[in-house]
């Protein structure tokens, strides 16, 4: 018997995010290309940028290059757009924040896109999507220790994408505590998550430390 969704947040409703949701209006839109798989993961965290952020979109696939809808918020924003992925070509994100304070009216109407899924799925798009590799690239430095205790990671300094969005427009913006409450439901989620699962299987499966 399938388990009956919150028609809003489309989590279970024991994992309706809804509750939790706090409205924030962005200045700088955002994009998120989801691959498939991550879009079934009930602990995904693309969903609550999606419903929390005034200006953000979330598409689900792997190629993106014919994709109308994708294409066109591309085109609206192909000159102040920049990628959110590591890279051999990525720049820190420390770096557009000192080229636009240099500039005499710095941007204030940039465009970020955030590939939402597994390093190997995140990786797959970015590969299936030339017109991604054709935008600078931006990197982050966590500011602190990533949160998501309940999904493992291959590398030590990964974020989950609603904790890169929040820095990212944090960082962006100057004003990280607008975001908060971005990461506030990330770990209502997270902790909710562990009461159903209980303690004791929380810490036979993942690391507390």
């Amino acid at each position: 018997m399938a388990r009956e969704l919150c028609s809003h947040c489309e989590k279970t409703l024991k994992t309706c995010l809804c509750g939790w949701l706090t409205s924030i209006v962005n200045p700088h839109p955002i994009a998120i290309l989801q691959h498939p798989s991550e879009a079934k993961h009930s602990l995904g965290t693309a969903k609550i940028a999606n419903l929390s952020l005034k200006h953000c979109e979330l598409w689900q696939g792997e190629d993106f290059q014919k994709d109308k809808l994708v294409q066109s918020w591309f085109r609206r924003y192909q000159s102040k757009c920049y990628v959110i992925f590591p890279g051999v070509n990525a720049k820190p994100l420390t770096h557009l924040i000192a080229r636009t304070n240099a500039e005499p009216s710095p941007a204030i109407d940039l465009a970020f896109i955030f590939i939402d899924g597994t390093w190997k799925k995140a990786r797959k798009i970015w590969y299936l999507n030339p017109w991604l590799q054709n935008l600078p690239q931006l990197t982050l430095q966590p500011i602190e220790k990533s949160q998501y205790r309940i999904r493992k990671s291959p590398f030590k300094q990964s974020l989950s994408t609603i904790e890169a969005i929040a820095q990212t427009l944090g960082v962006i913006e100057q004003n990280n505590s607008k975001y908060q409450p971005l990461l506030t439901t990330f770990e209502k989620m997270i902790d909710n998550q562990i009461k159903l699962m209980g303690e004791e299987t929380y810490h036979h499966h993942y690391d507390a430390t």
